[in-house]
């Protein structure tokens, strides 16, 4: 899945955009049913959409030169050895 496509899907980019716009009101984070709540999708769905985004910025950590800004975590680093397979 290209870059591009991601964004042209209205969901991903509704889930998005109400990730940043938590982060600019100063909260630490979303869970899973208050994301659910907040968009509309129901939490099985949402889990997996979250999970594909996920996977995408550890590619795009990992790949794209991401790692020389942040510092890789042991998490990281294993969930790097488990995409390889």
């Amino acid at each position: 899945m290209e870059t591009k496509n991601i964004f042209k899907n209205k969901t991903l980019v509704k889930i998005l955009k109400l990730i940043f716009q938590e982060k600019e009101v100063g909260k630490p984070g979303l869970s899973l049913s208050e994301l659910s709540k907040k968009t509309g999708i129901e939490r099985h769905r949402l889990a997996g959409m979250l999970e594909v985004l996920a996977v995408l910025g550890l590619i795009a950590f990992f790949e794209i030169g991401m790692s020389k800004v942040v510092a890789p975590t042991e998490t990281l680093v294993k969930m790097r050895s488990f995409l390889k397979y």
